[in-house]
């Protein structure tokens, strides 16, 4: 007898088999093992296919009785038998080869491709999809509030239209008469002026036969020829018109044009592709070597990450092998450095310089943004979204503080002076712009947030019913919830985008022992926490991408069920035909 495959989830007929970890899988979690972080190397096949391949025939479409044999790599065609000895002639420079030896070529080449298919593009595809879903209640929000402001608009505009009606319009044509009017009792005194000179021209010339000379000097001064009929200012009463037509046109002018502003191609959304574990996943422990007391890391991936003490700075890979080291970096216990989105590292230099080292470390670091005067360069971070650089810096001698937000070439953009800053020790940018800064107060310390614009939003002040709070090394996951290590307690605290206390964050088995500094990598979604006790760093994860996913939109028994209803439908109707018959 054999026993049939089940996959190892839920028991259902094994269609699929993982190449990586030997595990038989179902149509529905396949999907599901490949959207898990644990698993986005591994490769899926189908079960048939785990012991060789079963080949059926393809034939040829001109020589239907003969199967395609022999594939030509330079021009993407299949030959049989007889295709081949017809065209023989036209492809022997080609590359030929065998049509199941070119399957297997491509396969292979291509493998990588639908490997970041299944595990990355499917599931953000999905997520952007679930993100679109919401959307569409959003709009038609937008859409009712747009009416309603162009109702609002309406209102006001007919209550002016009304009010100059009244008031401004009466006033207005009332001047527009009295100009006109002004006009028309000018033209006549200016006619009968012009009528006046007029009589006298006539009455010298009729009465010059006595004396000729003086008519002649008159003539002179007052030239006959020149005379105008009448004066320039006689025009005719201007027309004065009013267009009465309205148009749809003309009220939408009045209301304003709505403007639609294109944002760019969506990214999925981390609320619709990631979810909170219940127990926080251990990963693994990275010895660490080069430093004695870390107070800072930087992941620069998944699997190498940037650790300092208050003199030396390191590049550690995943097995504790150090890499690369920084010897100019400020000797101080805060976060002094970053890592950007390209995977460079940045840091603050022993004269408050910030400088950038290239991720392959051909050159040597070079100065990205110098020092402003009288301020004290104490932290810097890379934003994740944007590749902006945040810097916390202070003046001491008049407790002044602020963040300076710069481009990635080192331009100032602008600064952030936010009344509650005392010494910004570390910062951080959450996944909504927010600035988010661990800081030092002698009295009162805490994790201080504002948004992108500096506007203050909150104080964390430490979990509740425990005093002392002294936040240290701080990160935000993928969730946008903020990890701070907090000095007075010796634990790692999360709290929420919106400031509110969550937990404690601890691995089972208080595998974190001491910690000092935490770091997450967005890569893979994993917390990098450092212990004192044994100088190693924990790895570990708290957060998965939700199983919805990996899990067919289309029940993969569709088809099946699909045939028995209407097999059972069938049955059903001949026994009431029967019956009738009966």
């Amino acid at each position: 007898m054999y026993a049939a495959r089940v996959c190892k989830d839920c028991g259902a007929d094994c269609v699929f088999f993982c190449e990586t970890c030997g595990k038989d899988l179902c149509s529905v979690h396949k999907g599901v093992h490949m959207v898990d972080l644990d698993n986005a190397n591994h490769f899926v096949i189908l079960y048939r296919e785990r012991n060789g391949y079963f080949i059926k025939d393809e034939y040829c479409e001109k020589h239907p009785e003969l199967a395609c044999k022999l594939w030509c790599d330079s021009c993407d065609e299949p030959f049989c038998d007889e295709c081949w000895k017809e065209k023989k002639k036209d492809h022997e420079k080609h590359a030929m080869m065998e049509v199941f030896e070119a399957y297997k070529k491509y396969k292979e080449e291509f493998k990588p491709k639908i490997a970041q298919l299944r595990s990355e593009v499917l599931p953000y595809n999905r997520a952007i999809l679930a993100g679109i879903e919401p959307d569409i209640p959003e709009c038609e929000a937008q859409i009712a509030e747009l009416k309603e402001k162009m109702r609002d608009k309406a209102e006001r505009l007919k209550k002016y239209i009304d009010k100059c009606v009244k008031k401004k319009c009466p006033k207005r044509l009332k001047r527009l008469e009295n100009k006109i009017i002004g006009q028309l009792n000018q033209q006549c005194i200016d006619l009968q002026e012009h009528i006046d000179y007029l009589r006298e021209l006539v009455y010298r010339y009729e009465h010059s036969a006595n004396k000729p000379a003086e008519f002649l000097l008159f003539l002179k001064d007052h030239p006959l020829d020149k005379v105008p009929d009448i004066p320039e200012s006689c025009k005719e009463l201007p027309e004065m018109t009013f267009n009465t037509e309205v148009t749809k046109e003309d009220v939408l002018k009045l209301l304003g044009e709505i403007t639609v502003e294109e944002t760019g191609i969506r990214k999925p959304e981390y609320r619709f592709t990631l979810e909170r574990l219940r127990v926080v996943k251990y990963l693994g422990t990275v010895p660490v070597t080069g430093v004695k007391s870390a107070c800072h890391m930087s992941c620069k991936s998944a699997t190498e990450f940037w650790i300092s003490d208050k003199v030396n700075l390191v590049l550690i890979d995943q097995t504790g092998k150090k890499l690369s080291d920084v010897k100019d970096k400020l000797d101080k216990e805060c976060g002094v450095h970053a890592v950007t989105k390209d995977g460079d590292l940045i840091y603050i230099d022993k004269k408050s310089n910030i400088r950038k080292l290239l991720k392959d470390k051909k050159d040597k670091p070079s100065t990205l943004i110098n020092s402003k005067e009288s301020w004290e360069t104490l932290s810097v971070f890379c934003s994740f979204e944007s590749d902006d650089i945040l810097v916390g810096m202070i003046i001491h001698n008049i407790n002044r503080a602020m963040v300076v937000r710069y481009s990635s070439d080192g331009k100032e953009k602008h600064f952030i002076e936010c009344e509650h800053y005392t010494t910004p020790l570390f910062v951080t940018e959450n996944h909504n712009q927010d600035v988010v800064v661990s800081n030092h107060d002698r009295n009162s310390s805490s994790v201080v947030v504002t948004n992108g614009g500096g506007e203050y939003r909150f104080s964390f002040n430490g979990p509740p019913k425990e005093p002392g709070f002294k936040p240290r090394s701080i990160c935000v996951d993928g969730l946008s919830n903020i990890l701070v290590y907090d000095d007075n307690s010796k634990s790692i605290v999360m709290i929420d985008v919106d400031g509110h206390y969550l937990e404690i964050f601890q691995v089972q088995q208080n595998l974190i022992q001491s910690p000092r500094c935490v770091s997450y990598s967005i890569d893979n979604h994993t917390v990098f926490v450092y212990s004192s006790s044994n100088s190693h760093v924990v790895v570990s994860r708290h957060i998965n991408r939700q199983e919805y996913l990996g899990k067919p939109t289309i029940d993969p028994d569709a088809d099946k069920k699909k045939k028995k209803k209407k097999k059972k439908k069938k049955k059903e109707e001949t026994k009431e035909k029967k019956k009738e018959d009966a």
